[in-house]
């Protein structure tokens, strides 16, 4: 991140994320804190390590949330991109991770949404996930309104819990995504009040879902074989990987994501195909 784009980003007249002001996450909330007092130093540097919560205001709670995007290099403004939903907790350096993220699956082919949830929360019941359903919905809206995105290539993703709330999220309301990417995803059984895990079996036939295990995590290889399988069998494709230490996400995981989705995109194939890897 330059001074030149922590400058910019905190002198925007108006509250709007373009290209133009950003290549990547730009807080909603890009109006600089109210008063004469100029930032500290201390306050500087957070925002450069990927800390915006001490340089921008927080949003009106009755107003609409703005969202956080992600723009590609080179962005063009008429071309329909493939839009990448990134799930994660809030908190210290979601700003930093989120184009991070992005940056590493592919710096031009993708726009990016970050939906910041309180991840355990999110793993409760089903209204828990349908109220954030709804404000995805809302998100995205917005941004559709203002920006070309290809209605039937959006991606929901999400690494680890992030990765299941992803997953929770797509077989709820697998009309609105194209596939789901939860490395490190896990579903150990019923959450309590939940409807049957794919009581939409007729949108999701076909629905493609990459899955992951990390090596250094004991068991999640087979729970995440199991889940491949249950899903397979409900119609989905299913991709399913492996990888070292979760707690450091290796390059290839990213590469991986962005091979995955061009293969959608690319390359027709069957409505039911098994793509688990032996």
């Amino acid at each position: 991140m330059t001074v030149r784009y922590v400058l910019d980003a905190a002198h925007l007249p108006s509250p709007a994320v373009t290209p133009a002001t950003a290549q990547a996450a730009v807080p909603a909330e890009s109006a600089p804190v109210s008063g004469s007092a100029a930032p500290s130093l201390d306050t500087w540097l957070e925002f450069v390590r990927g800390d915006s919560s001490a340089i921008f205001s927080a949003p009106p709670s009755t107003g609409p949330e703005t969202p956080v995007l992600y723009f590609p290099e080179h962005y063009e403004a008429r071309y329909a991109y493939p839009l990448i939903i990134w799930i994660q907790a809030p908190g210290r350096g979601a700003d930093a991770e989120f184009r991070q993220a992005m940056e590493s699956i592919s710096d031009r082919n993708y726009m990016g949404l970050a939906l910041r949830a309180p991840l355990e929360t999110a793993l409760g019941d089903a209204a828990t996930i349908n109220q954030l359903a709804e404000r995805l919905r809302a998100l995205v809206g917005l941004v559709r309104r203002k920006h070309a995105i290809h209605g039937e290539r959006i991606f929901v993703a999400g690494v680890g819990r992030a990765g299941t709330v992803a997953l929770r999220l797509a077989l709820a309301q697998p009309q609105w995504f194209a596939g789901a990417i939860a490395p490190g995803a896990e579903l150990a059984g019923p959450v309590p009040g939940d409807p049957p895990l794919l009581r939409n079996y007729r949108q999701l036939l076909g629905k493609r879902v990459m899955l992951a295990a990390f090596a250094n995590l004991s068991g999640q290889k087979q729970r995440t074989r199991t889940l491949g399988r249950l899903l397979h069998l409900g119609g989905l494709r299913v991709c399913e990987r492996g990888y070292g230490d979760s707690s450091r996400l290796p390059r290839s995981l990213y590469s991986d994501i962005d091979r995955w989705i061009m293969r959608e995109i690319y390359q027709h194939q069957a409505v039911v195909e098994d793509d688990v890897d032996e």
